[in-house]
């Protein structure tokens, strides 16, 4: 019988986290160059592996979350979700449920700052559904 223990869990989780922070990284490069701008080398690098980080701590699993997570740190402040405001609705329901109400706490003039420095609302399916 195969027993994989906690540990290398968190290991294959880290693993994971990696490639897709580089791609939350491009990503913010490409549709929010002014909050890249602000990072400078490999900052937004180590700032979206710290969105990845935590988007997990909060059991949101898909890449749209971890982005969402991310552009919300670079907005709020890299513990936004330490705010009471974000911990009550990070703690029940499902991931869309959980993402959809974050949103929501975040204030409408965040989540349309974000969307209109991206240019296109609808290049952010993630943050419609």
């Amino acid at each position: 019988m195969l027993l994989i223990r906690e540990t290398q869990l968190e290991a294959f989780e880290a693993a994971r986290r990696e490639p897709l922070a580089a791609r939350i990284a491009e990503r913010i490069a490409r549709e929010l160059p002014d909050d890249a701008e602000a990072l400078r080398g490999d900052e937004l690098l180590a700032f979206a592996r710290h969105g990845c980080t935590r988007a997990a701590r909060w059991n949101l699993r898909s890449d749209g979350s971890a982005f969402i997570v991310t552009v919300l740190a670079l907005a709020l402040g890299p513990r936004f979700d330490d705010d009471p405001r974000f911990t009550a609705v990070l703690s029940t329901g499902s991931e869309a449920q959980r993402v959809r109400a974050m949103l929501a706490a975040a204030s409408p003039e965040v989540v349309n700052d974000l969307r209109a420095a991206a240019g296109d609302p609808g290049r952010w399916p993630e943050l419609l559904d």
